[in-house]
């Protein structure tokens, strides 16, 4: 702990000589404490190697001595603990309260007493407020992430939303970037999330078939066309993609087709998923929120193969 020397008044008298001088001496208090924290200061004791610590007896001075030298007995100051301590150091008086110091001084009268003498040491103790913690300077953060270049787009999963125990998003959404994390919401459509979240050289068809390969949970029934909103959904990266893009045209084709039919395809027949199973929804729990407009109405996910820049004509565009 940090130490606060306090340099203490004069010493007064009086003391009953023996031999040829004092036999004990009051020295410095050094402060332990703070305002507002239990009191705890040291005083030295000088010249006592031949004492015991029995011999030796610290306390407060009576009210008539505060009353002679004209220093005012506080009661703070009646709740103060004199002991006499000693190790490899010295001796010394330890002074502590239980109860905290709330005044910024404290001004007061130190009897010792030995088998040959008595002395009195006043003492006047200046008490600082605790130091401040450290404080971190942060530096105020943009507001606006959509005013946010899409090289910076690239976070973490903490970053873009947090994800509660059934792997539903309670965070905020980012734009879809590619080995990014992203945030479905109402509006959304696969084919809009894997036209802004495709890598270079990575056509829309291919991105959709891995984020449904990456993120099975987040489909009904196994189909592209099956979004659910509330998901967070991984982002395939360049490195990612598995699947060429003749199978990914058939395979969306294929898709496309079974949706406007409305049969569920099982997990087995879908070979694009790696150490995964998916799983459709049961009738008791309760359905996640689709993104996607129900299939007899619905405008099917890119059934046919086009430029990425241009969507297919019977696919939802923004």
């Amino acid at each position: 702990m940090k130490r606060i020397s306090i340099v203490s008044a004069a010493v007064l008298s009086s003391a009953t000589l023996s031999g040829d001088g004092w036999a004990l001496g009051l020295g410095e208090l050094t402060l332990y404490s703070y305002l507002n924290e239990p009191f705890r200061a040291e005083v030295s004791l000088l010249e006592a190697d031949a004492l015991n610590d029995s011999d030796v007896h610290v306390d407060l001075a009576s009210d008539a001595e505060f009353e002679r030298l004209g220093v005012s007995r506080d009661f703070f100051l009646t709740r103060i603990n004199f002991q006499v301590e000693s190790d490899e150091s010295g001796r010394r008086v330890v002074l502590t309260t239980e109860a905290p110091l709330r005044e910024p001084f404290l001004d007061f009268v130190v009897e010792a007493r030995w088998p040959d003498g008595r002395l009195l040491r006043e003492y006047t103790v200046l008490i600082d407020l605790p130091p401040r913690p450290a404080v971190l300077e942060l530096q105020d953060a943009p507001i606006e992430r959509a005013a946010q270049p899409d090289n910076q787009a690239v976070v973490s999963g903490a970053e873009t939303a947090s994800v509660d125990a059934g792997g539903h998003a309670t965070g905020p959404s980012v734009r879809p970037v590619p080995g990014a994390q992203y945030l479905v919401v109402n509006t959304d459509t696969l084919w809009r999330i894997a036209s802004d979240g495709a890598a270079p050289g990575v056509s829309v068809e291919q991105t959709m078939l891995e984020i449904l390969a990456a993120n099975p949970t987040a489909f009904q029934a196994g189909n592209i066309n099956g979004l659910k909103s509330g998901y967070v959904l991984q982002i395939p990266a360049a490195g990612d993609i598995r699947i060429d893009l003749a199978t990914a045209l058939d395979e969306v084709a294929l898709q496309n087709e079974e949706w406007a039919q409305g049969v569920a395809r099982e997990s087995q027949g879908l070979t694009l998923v790696a150490d995964a199973e998916t799983k459709t929804v049961e009738a008791s729990e309760p359905a996640a929120e689709q993104s996607e407009i129900p299939p007899d109405t619905a405008m099917l996910a890119g059934s046919e193969a086009e430029p990425r820049d241009e969507a297919p004509l019977d696919v939802p565009t923004a």
